[in-house]
């Protein structure tokens, strides 16, 4: 979400939903898993830390397909957020 929606609504915090999370995160796999990273032993996957659960962090769909989604988010005034703290 955009910094200026949240300040115009006059808000000072925004966080996605527990559940659009988890999509998203699906979604950043599974276009990882059409790629050879998440067979690699690096720290693109967190192997160079010897307890964190591995994953594949950066999105390989490209920077227009990202750009896209956020438009579509911002076009639909951000469903998938939670604004709060709303400033007096």
């Amino acid at each position: 979400a955009s910094i200026k929606h949240v300040e115009e609504k006059g808000y000072s915090e925004i966080e996605a939903s527990h559940s659009a999370e988890n999509k998203w995160t699906a979604h950043v796999s599974e276009a990882a898993d059409q790629t050879l990273y998440p067979l690699a032993s690096s720290w693109y996957v967190g192997a160079n830390i010897s307890d964190k659960a591995r994953g594949f962090m950066p999105y390989v769909n490209g920077l227009k397909v990202y750009e896209e989604a956020c438009q579509r988010e911002a076009d639909a005034n951000y469903p998938n957020f939670t604004l709060a703290h709303k400033i007096q």
